[in-house]
């Protein structure tokens, strides 16, 4: 098979599929053909919570907080059961 735009042979199957050689993809819709790879893609892992175990020492979680505020005016604070 050949490329629309040039006319060269495609030898690539990914470029016999869209029938654009990879530079010619480029030309003509103006970003790369999406590579169909079977390989499984490597990304930065994201941890959404970090354990307790994990924590700085000084470090305050949302429960400190919630007892700070809780703190009558006398700077006594009320017992919260975090549960």
């Amino acid at each position: 098979m050949r490329c629309k735009r040039c006319r060269r042979k495609l030898r690539d199957p990914e470029a016999v599929a869209s029938g654009y050689g990879r530079k010619c993809y480029i030309k003509v819709f103006g970003k790369r053909p999406k590579a169909e790879s079977t390989k499984p893609q490597q990304g930065r892992a994201v941890r959404t919570t970090a354990p307790e175990s994990e924590q700085l020492p000084g470090q305050l979680s949302i429960y400190d907080l919630e007892q700070k505020e809780s703190a009558g005016p006398d700077g006594q604070r009320e017992t919260l059961q975090n549960g």
